[in-house]
C-alpha cells in the first residue's frame, strides 16, 4: 500500500459547551422578566430595612414588637390636690343623692362627675329657672339641700319655716318650745330635728323629743344619703348632717 492511500488522521473537533441552566438561562432566555425580578427583590429588601433598621423612633404600627412600652407613671399628687380631689368627689356624690331624692337622678352614687350627672345638674337648674351650666358647688348643693321639690323655689332659697312644736301629751307642754331653752340630750335631739327640717325632711316638731316622727325623718335621711336604715340617733347620723349642712350641730 502506497502513502497516498494511507488515511488522513481525522481531526478533533471541539467539545460542545454546557449550556447555561437555572436562573441563568432564565435571564438569558428572557432578560426583561429576569430584571423585574430582581427590581422586585431590592425593592422588598429596602422596605424591609427601612421598617427595621433606618427609623429614628417606634413606628405606631410596626411589622413586629418585643414588648409594648409601659406607660409613664401618673404624677403624684401632693397632699393639698389629694385633699381637694377627696372633697370634690364627696360634693359631687352629696349633689347625686339630693338629685335622686328630687327625683332627677338615676345613676350611680359614685361621686363621679359623668354625663348622667351632667345631664341632671342642667335639668334642675333648667326646672328651677337657673343658669344652665351643669356647674357642682357648693352653692348648688345649699339649694338642693333645701328644695323640697314642691315646684320652683323662690329666689334667694330662704329657710323653710318650722312648724310650731307639738309637746307630747305625757309631757303636758303648751305652746312652742326653742331649741334654745333646752338642755342637755333634748338640745341635742332638738338640733338635729331643726337640722333634718331645714334640709327638707319635715315637717318635724323641733321640741327635743325622739318620736316616730324623728325617726320617720331620719329614715328618709338615711335612704336619701345611702346608709343603712336605723331611724336612730346617732353620731354617725350627726356626722352625715354636718357632712351636708357644712356646719357643726354644737352642744
Amino acid at each position: 500500500m502506497s502513502r497516498a492511500q494511507r488515511k488522513a488522521p481525522r481531526r478533533k473537533t471541539p467539545a460542545a459547551k454546557p449550556e447555561p441552566s437555572g436562573l441563568g438561562a432564565m435571564a438569558l432566555d428572557n432578560p426583561v422578566a429576569a430584571g423585574g425580578w430582581l427590581v422586585m427583590v431590592l425593592t422588598g429588601c429596602l422596605i424591609i430595612a427601612n421598617a427595621t433598621a433606618f427609623q429614628s423612633g417606634p413606628h405606631p404600627a410596626p411589622l413586629f414588637a418585643t414588648r409594648k412600652a409601659a406607660p409613664p407613671p401618673a404624677p403624684a399628687l401632693t397632699p393639698a390636690e389629694e385633699r381637694a380631689r377627696s372633697a370634690q368627689r364627696v360634693l359631687v356624690r352629696d349633689v347625686q343623692v339630693e338629685l335622686r331624692r328630687l327625683g332627677v337622678y338615676e345613676g350611680s352614687l359614685d361621686g363621679l362627675k359623668g354625663p348622667a350627672t351632667d345631664r341632671a345638674v342642667r335639668a334642675y337648674q333648667r326646672s328651677r329657672g337657673l343658669r344652665d351650666t351643669g356647674q357642682i358647688d357648693e352653692g348648688l348643693l345649699a339649694r338642693l339641700a333645701m328644695d323640697t321639690g314642691s315646684g320652683a323655689p323662690e329666689a334667694g332659697l330662704p329657710p323653710l319655716p318650722v312648724p310650731p312644736p307639738e309637746p307630747p301629751a305625757a309631757h303636758q307642754q303648751t305652746g312652742s318650745q326653742s331649741e334654745t331653752t333646752l338642755s342637755g340630750e333634748r338640745a341635742r335631739v332638738a338640733r338635729i330635728q331643726a337640722a333634718l327640717v331645714r334640709l327638707g325632711y319635715g315637717p318635724l316638731n323641733v321640741d327635743g323629743y325622739s318620736g316616730e316622727q324623728t325617726a320617720n325623718a331620719i329614715r328618709r335621711f338615711e335612704l336619701d344619703r345611702g346608709k343603712p336604715i336605723t331611724g336612730a340617733l346617732s353620731p354617725a347620723l350627726v356626722t352625715e348632717i354636718e357632712k351636708v349642712t357644712g356646719r357643726p350641730l354644737g352642744g
